[in-house]
């Protein structure tokens, strides 16, 4: 499954650059290893998108329940992602 989202411009760069390798998002959508996220270019402060994208596959899911001891929220996700060049 292919899942859309916003990213805005700094973490878009670092994603596209391979420097990002985690993603941290609510849990909303069902998101398993092995799917894939299409990661759109959004500019905030604008509301638009710049056209830019990039495609990264989840490696790895660690969700809230299992991470709270580490600080992370009930219904939020921490997603190990790789670029697909």
């Amino acid at each position: 499954m292919t899942h859309d989202l916003k990213t805005e411009p700094k973490y878009f760069d670092a994603v596209k650059a391979g420097l990002k390798t985690v993603e941290i998002r609510q849990d909303d959508r069902w998101f398993e290893v092995g799917d894939w996220l299409k990661l759109h270019e959004w500019v905030p402060m604008e509301q638009r998108h710049t056209g830019n994208w990039v495609r990264v596959k989840i490696l790895e899911i660690y969700r809230g329940d299992e991470m709270e001891r580490f600080g992370l929220m009930r219904g939020y996700c921490v997603m190990v992602i790789r670029v697909v060049r």
